[in-house]
């Protein structure tokens, strides 16, 4: 018997089967058509027993969808069922409650079935239909079987489409031991409601299922049902009811039988009776998503609309579908909104599409249901911890939860409170929000402050939350449980959930954390991930985390702290090229941690990089060889760094060396006197014209001090020096001259007005204390600083915490004020560094700064503003579009002047007296240098009696290049270099070049690489990375294996499978293609990479290494002439 009599039996069967998947709008909508027709004596459900008493409440008239019935097990599991409007179970529930039908709950509870076996599932018929019908998604061949097909078709058709669907997956399948006892425990409900209520029995349950429930099945196994299902013992549960939500219906929150856009299931369920109204909802949608675009600043109208409409019906027509499915609405809004870019307007694109059809729908229970266990539990706690409850007025609470309770070993209630105040936090209860307290000069603080207010979230919250638990502990670790999933792959994500569990005092929990986090960071984590784990580990070690109070866990927290102290110190020469300030906050985590381990390699280390590294890490080396009292030797100092910053390169390094010295150790300024006294040298006694157009430098480098360390640096600087005593006269004689001359030079320039005492000076430089600025001139300086820099955020950073008084001062300057502003006091070349500062620091006013000015061609001012041109509307764009044109044209031509010696072996000609129109100056006067005679004047005059032409050949792409370029927001200054180099490589005859830009997807930009300007505006900076994907697209590629080359720019800071990256890369080595890994690909050979994974791809065939465009052309070169 063929399938399709199979699917007959199944359809006559005397047990009346339908056959559903969770959440199914097709099912849904013709289930009561079927229940009616079937006039069953009783209704069974895959549901557990337990969910039988909680039916009437599922069904109630006045409870609003969608619901969610859990169950929590002795073992602390959580198993939950949600229901929609769209799900079969829910309407088969309504129409049990409205016909007075009786309903049997008949699977298996979750604590009595077996884990599930881990044997291999055979490939089968799924498999074929999983190919047939590209399925990106567990969901999509249902999807494109069952649900689109099932638009206006009768209820018995759609009730046999799902029922061969499950039969056919079924088919060759393993069923393994969980499965056989939930389908045991089905088939036992069936016996139990023909007993009970009679023998026309309707079977609602999963299609995958309905072939083991029938009359033949029931009858064959009942003994053996009997006797599975006897060795399973039910153990104690904990059930509820809890209003849902479309947001964590949808798979993407997490739930594993989740569905993708709710509402697009919900107009499946209202118009699937009727293809004109189903037509009408989908243009809906895509009205709603052109209107959010709009409101997000990108152009899409009613052409877009009308367009995208008929691309979604074109494609169901082609597909042979009776109206658009998901797949249809999603690839014409890919094609028509997002124009095929599926990096930079397809992430806006997809935000929208996401929010439309999502939504924002909450379910909410039925009077008079029973309370779910958690909200019971909750208040308990909170009456017994009298904190706040219901009705109660808002408390903010300061506690010291490290203080013990004297003469007995139980906690304080301040440890007590902190503890269940972090375990609402953790478990999502919206009940208290921590208020950040920072100790005296930026150490950890003691004491915790919390706003506790008992409100309406606080309700909907303890119901949402109580799918993870009964009570607030096991919520808190059920929540933590459920972002395992994201650990192992995301440092960051794993860091937190280590946090969380020691603050909940969640100490099993934390034993999982704490050990993912010593295999998994020192392999993959990079450097200030690793000093965030260190910290927060060092702190609980010491006895400063409440949780962990009393825990004995502190042998199993040093042993992980040893192995990444080891993984950190490998880390640190990976970010000699770094320009991130969080990287020289983490370098001075490590050092503050005074480690044994870190000793003498840590210090060689960054004595390396404070001669050969950014400008940012020589700052950071610099300031912590300080902190380990292993000063450097043979540097500038502070003063004649300061002095030395003359021109706009310069300027920015000195910026870039100051914030990496202060973001690594704030206070090491005011702690060594040598440095401060150097530094007020350089600042104080600097010529007026000198300073000011060292200025905005200054006041940039200061930038990540908080108010409080600026007003501490204040008060030392404020200080009389202590002039050295033993000063030869005839140089206190020099020193009067050079002030007299130094008066006399401001007077002649009419500057006396300016003249900046050292108060003055360092108010300008740390932006604070305005009061001392008594001049109008003086004023307007501090305020063009202000326009773009900070005053100080963190500690001490009140309204009131600039040292001044209320003031009159006028408001912020527009943009062509501004200019002027700039202009008369710095000039027209400290206003382009400004400017580029502006743009930098997305800086509002940044473009029309831009477009008043001809900015000089940078590579690091070109990526500044194609970062920012990437989120600016057509409007907006246009008017940088000039601006980028000139700076990508003059960067080419330098770059390419470059490049030419290193490829002129692959250049598509040859050099031939043969004329031709284009002459090879070069050949030529080499050629003749024999033939000159002399001019009157006695010099010499060539005679070109054999010019050389440059004879052109077929073009031959003998040698293919593969670019892969890592898009993720840490390569960006890379990124600019890599499209620049490609377009210069693609002009050379013997080469084809392939231009993949990748994050977490893939995009293929070849066809823009031979104009770098059209290149980088397709480029989208910012998102994840996932290079072993990008590497699998690169890998189906290759043609010619041998004559390939794979150059892979990127961090290696991989977001996704290391292991598969690895084997990805052995794979293409094995194959014989080339490949070299470049760590950055910038003027400077410096780069900030992820050390431990791009040694694991050295070991696997990849050449990695921070090189730049000519050292890669000649690279490429070698490689092609071998």
């Amino acid at each position: 018997m063929g399938l399709a009599g199979d699917v007959d039996k199944l359809a006559s069967d005397p047990v009346f089967l339908i056959g559903v998947r969770h959440h199914s709008p097709s099912l849904a909508r013709v289930l009561p058509e079927l229940l009616t027709h079937a006039q069953p004596d009783a209704l069974v459900l895959e549901m557990p027993a337990e969910a039988t008493p909680w039916c009437e409440w599922i069904a109630h008239p006045k409870a609003v969808a969608p619901l969610a019935f859990a169950l929590a097990d002795e073992d602390k599991g959580i198993s939950f069922w949600p229901l929609a409007d769209f799900s079969p179970e829910l309407v088969a529930l309504r129409w049990a409650h409205a016909h007075d039908v009786p309903v049997v709950c008949a699977d298996a509870s979750p604590g009595v079935a077996p884990e599930t076996s881990t044997s291999e599932v055979a490939p089968g018929v799924g498999e074929f239909l999983d190919t047939y019908v590209r399925a990106e998604h567990h969901d999509d061949v249902w999807d494109r079987l069952v649900e689109v097909h099932s638009i206006e078709a009768r209820a018995h058709a759609v009730r046999r489409s799902a029922l061969a669907f499950g039969l056919a997956y079924r088919r060759d399948q393993h069923v393994d031991a969980r499965t056989a006892a939930r389908e045991a425990s089905m088939r036992e409900g069936i016996r139990r409601a023909r007993a009970t209520h009679g023998p026309r029995i309707v079977a609602v349950t999963g299609a995958w299922h309905s072939p083991a429930l029938t009359e033949e099945q029931i009858r064959d196994n009942e003994k053996a049902d009997a006797t599975l299902l006897s060795q399973h013992e039910r153990g104690e549960t904990t059930a509820s009811l809890v209003p849902y939500s479309h947001a964590l219906l949808d798979s993407r929150s997490g739930y594993p039988a989740g569905i993708r856009d709710p509402l697009w299931q919900q107009a499946m369920l209202k118009h699937g009776d009727d293809r004109a109204a189903f037509e009408q909802a989908v243009a809906t949608f895509l009205t709603r998503i052109a209107s959010g675009l709009r409101d997000t600043g990108h152009p899409a109208g009613p052409g877009e609309i009308r367009e995208a409409h008929r691309m979604a019906l074109d494609l169901a027509a082609l597909r042979g579908l009776p109206a658009p499915g998901r797949r249809e609405l999603l690839e014409a809004c890919t094609s028509v909104y997002a124009q095929g870019d599926v990096l930079g307007r397809g992430r806006a694109v997809a935000r929208v599409a996401q929010d439309v059809l999502v939504g924002t729908h909450q379910g909410k229970l039925a009077p008079g249901t029973p309370e779910s266990g958690l909200a019971p539990d909750f208040r308990t706690h909170v009456e017994e911890l009298r904190l706040p409850g219901a009705g109660e007025e808002s408390k903010t609470m300061t506690l010291e939860p490290l203080r013990r309770q004297a003469s007995t070993p139980q906690m304080s209630l301040d440890t007590r409170h902190e503890i269940f105040l972090q375990r609402c936090r953790t478990a999502g209860i919206v009940y208290a929000v921590p208020d950040h307290v920072m100790g005296v000069g930026g150490a950890q603080a003691v004491s915790t402050r919390w706003d506790v207010l008992h409100n309406v979230a606080t309700d909907a919250s303890i119901a949402r939350a109580a799918i993870y638990g009964v009570t607030v502990e096991q919520a808190a670790e059920g929540r933590l449980r459920a972002r395992r999933s994201s650990a192992t792959d995301d440092p960051d994500a794993l860091i937190a959930g280590l946090k969380d569990a020691a603050a909940a005092g969640l100490l099993e929990e934390f034993d999982w954390w704490l050990h993912t986090a010593s295999t998994t960071l020192p392999a993959r984590a990079e450097v200030d991930t690793v000093a965030e784990a260190l910290t927060a580990l060092v702190a609980m070690s010491e006895g400063t985390v409440a949780g962990m109070l009393d825990s004995g866990r502190g042998g199993a927290i040093s042993e992980v702290v040893d192995i990444l102290v080891r993984a950190a110190v490998a880390q640190v020469r990976g970010l000699a090229g770094s320009d991130d300030p969080r990287d020289a906050t983490a370098l001075g985590q490590l050092v503050a941690l005074r480690h044994a381990d870190l000793g003498l390699r840590l210090t060689h280390t960054l004595s390396e990089l404070a001669t050969d590294a950014s400008p940012l890490m020589q700052g950071a080396a610099t300031a912590l060889l300080y902190r380990l009292d292993a000063q450097p030797e043979g540097l500038p100092t502070l003063a004649a760094r300061i002095r030395a910053a003359a021109g706009p390169t310069a300027r920015r390094e000195l910026s870039r060396w100051l914030t990496g010295f202060v973001s690594s150790s704030p206070e090491l300024l005011i702690d060594v006197s040598s440095l401060l006294t150097d530094l007020r040298h350089g600042t104080e006694d600097l010529e007026e014209a000198l300073f000011i157009a060292r200025l905005p430098a200054l006041r940039a480098g200061f930038d990540p001090l908080s108010a409080a360390e600026r007003e501490r640096l204040l008060v030392a600087v404020g200080a009389d020096r202590v002039l050295p005593t033993d000063v030869p006269v005839e140089e206190l004689g020099r020193w009067a001259e050079e002030d007299r001359s130094a008066w006399e030079r401001l007077q002649r320039l009419g500057l006396t007005s300016m003249a900046l005492s050292p108060t003055q000076r360092w108010a300008l430089v740390l932006g604070r204390r305005r009061h001392e600025l008594t001049e109008p001139t003086q004023r307007r300086l501090a305020r063009s600083l202000d326009q773009l820099y900070g005053s100080g955020e963190g500690e001490g950073s009140t309204a009131t915490s600039l040292g001044g008084r209320g003031g009159l001062e006028p408001p912020y300057p527009t943009a062509r004020e501004w200019a002027e502003e700039l202009d008369a006091l710095f000039g027209d070349e400290v206003r382009e560094d400004i400017a580029a500062t502006a743009v930098r620091r997305r800086n509002p006013l940044a473009i029309d700064l831009l477009t008043g000015t001809q900015p000089r061609a940078s590579v690091e001012l070109l990526n500044d503003m194609l970062t920012l041109a990437g989120g600016l509307p057509e409007s907006t764009l246009v008017r940088l579009r000039p601006i980028l044109h000139r700076m990508v044209a003059e960067l080419s031509q330098v770059l390419a002047n470059q490049l030419r010696p290193a490829l002129r072996g692959l250049q598509g000609w040859r050099p031939s007296t043969r004329t031709s129109s284009r002459l090879d100056p070069v050949s030529t006067i080499r050629r003749n240098l024999r033939h000159t005679v002399p001019r009157a004047d006695g010099t010499p005059q060539l005679v070109l009696a054999t010019p050389i032409f440059r004879q052109p050949i077929a073009r031959r792409s003998e040698w293919h290049v593969i670019v892969l370029v890592d898009v993720s927001g840490s390569m960006e200054p890379s990124t600019v270099f890599a499209a620049l180099t490609s377009s210069i490589l693609a002009g050379v005859d013997a080469l084809s070049v392939t231009f993949l830009a990748f994050s977490t997807q893939v995009i293929d930009l070849s066809e823009h690489v031979s104009d770098p300007l059209s290149l980088l505006l397709e480029i989208q900076v910012g998102g994840g990375t996932d290079i072993a994907h990008a590497m699998a697209i690169a890998q189906e590629r290759v043609t010619v294996p041998s004559r390939t080359l794979l150059v892979v720019i990127s961090d290696f800071e991989e977001g996704g499978s290391v292991d598969e990256l690895l084997a990805r890369t052995e794979s293409l080595n094995s194959a014989g293609v080339r490949l070299l890994g470049c760590a950055a690909l910038d003027d400077t050979g410096q780069a900030r990479y992820n050390a431990a994974i791009a040694g694991q791809l050295v070991g696997a065939g990849m050449t990695v290494s921070a090189v730049s465009p000519t050292a890669l052309a000649r690279w490429v070169a070698e490689q092609v002439q071998q």
